[in-house]
């Protein structure tokens, strides 16, 4: 739960802007377990005490849950750190959580950890010795060397996140992994009912 009393105000930031063309159709369509991927994400934000925002495309606006703010990306198709690049920049000053739309076995306790941070400039999520990029907190102090990172063209989270310094959270290994294409999606919606 977000510490009211936290100095630095976090915002959730949904990255939602992707192509997804390995699944084949958009991830921010998606359903699990019954439940639109953005709404589901939504819920958990909130019971973090959170409103998140969310990084979409322009023809992706009727995705966008109800009273939600979309921001778009200032560094479109760059990826991920395009999203939280153009967060960073559009709310200085406040940190941001990034959530990943394509990790369906992410709840409230697992991002509940970032939250936990305790003086780091981000953090992330990890399973043993793998650090996983997303999802991710990024302080304010982050902003000038995640922009210069997106505008020369060096795109990585990771090398992103190695650049500020950042701490781990460990996890189990199902929490991270993603859905790329129609078999993992199944897969891992599979595992998330069991």
């Amino acid at each position: 739960m977000l510490d009211p009393g936290r100095a630095i105000r976090v915002r959730a930031l949904v990255l939602a802007a992707g192509r997804s063309r390995r699944m084949g159709k958009d991830k921010a369509a998606l359903v699990i377990e019954g439940e639109p991927v953005l709404a589901r994400i939504d819920r958990i934000a909130g019971e973090l005490g959170l409103v998140p925002t969310y990084s979409l495309r322009a023809e992706q606006l009727d995705l966008l849950p109800a009273g939600r703010e979309a921001i778009h990306d200032r560094w479109a198709d760059v990826g991920p750190l395009g999203g939280i690049a153009t967060a960073l920049h559009h709310f200085r000053g406040e940190g941001v959580l990034a959530i990943p739309v394509d990790m369906p076995r992410l709840d409230a306790e697992h991002l509940g950890l970032l939250l936990d941070a305790d003086g780091s400039a981000a953090a992330c999520l990890g399973a043993g010795s793998h650090a996983s990029p997303l999802p991710s907190l990024w302080m304010p102090e982050c902003r000038e060397a995640v922009v210069e990172h997106v505008e020369s063209g060096r795109l990585s989270v990771r090398a992103a996140l190695d650049r500020v310094g950042f701490e781990v959270f460990d996890v189990a290994p199902e929490v991270l992994r993603n859905v790329n294409d129609p078999e993992n999606f199944r897969e891992r919606s599979r595992q998330s009912m069991s």
